[in-house]
């Protein structure tokens, strides 16, 4: 069976019916509609915040330059991508021209905090390539951007980063651009949206259509859920190096 695409046209149109705001075979006219617009853009924004919407963590190589520690990130940015909420986790791959069977990549996990940041005395060491990466978070009001820092600066430019981003749901570049969603999200998005639109006009909102929503969301968030290894710090390494098992209490 093919799969179905829907438009915001769609679910502004649905969520307005299940509001009884508009009869089945109403069209969502002038204001009405500009209104549903705003606030499903608004919605899926704010889904950008809540981690379990997520539904899946990318791979996405950036090129690192030589005597380059900066790196603007965002549309149009020298990283060009959307610009993360946060980063799962990242890689290095030392030598991107090695041949397919040599190509490595070195996993180094999370990105450093703030705190962890300022630790390091000197910002300005050099290596081959870089050890540690911190995304300061901050977003540029004009171009949507923010910056991320390497430590050691890079000597080589053949060296790259992978981070491994989360893809939230996009938001929509017109009312009629056709999308796939996977399983869930088209009802989530239907029902919350009523939930959104319900501010606008008081009463609208059905108990069973509140309760749906609710339902509609957590269902998503479970399929979203990841289960994370645990990790031991290099620090509670015994004294010769060996690392203390939990399972085998050795």
């Amino acid at each position: 069976m093919a799969l179905r695409t829907y438009t915001a046209n769609d679910f502004i149109k649905k969520a307005f019916q299940l509001l009884n705001v508009i009869d089945v075979t109403d069209p969502v006219q002038g204001e009405m509609n500009a209104q549903g617009e705003d606030a499903l853009q608004m919605m899926i924004d704010s889904w950008r915040t809540h981690k379990a919407t997520f539904y899946a963590t990318e791979a996405k190589q950036f090129a690192l330059a030589a005597s380059t520690q900066n790196y603007t990130i965002g549309p149009g940015a020298t990283w060009d991508t959307a610009y993360p909420q946060w980063i799962e986790f990242w890689s290095l791959i030392p030598d991107r021209t090695a041949a397919a069977t040599d190509l490595q990549e070195l996993p180094f996990n999370r990105v450093l905090t703030t705190v962890e940041w300022q630790r390091i005395p000197i910002k300005g060491t050099t290596a081959s390539w870089p050890t540690k990466l911190f995304f300061d978070e901050a977003f540029s009001e004009t171009t949507g951007r923010g910056t991320i820092k390497v430590w050691p600066i890079p000597t080589v430019s053949v060296a790259d980063v992978v981070l491994y981003l989360q893809t939230p749901v996009s938001n929509f570049t017109t009312l009629t651009t056709a999308y796939l969603y996977k399983p869930g999200y088209v009802r989530t998005i239907v029902l919350c949206l009523a939930k959104e639109l319900s501010l606008y006009y008081p009463g609208s909102l059905r108990p069973e259509v509140a309760e749906e929503a609710r339902l509609a969301m957590e269902a998503i968030k479970r399929s979203n859920f990841r289960p994370v290894d645990a990790e031991f710090d290099v620090m509670l390494s015994g004294s010769r190096g060996s690392r203390y098992n939990i399972y085998t209490d050795g």
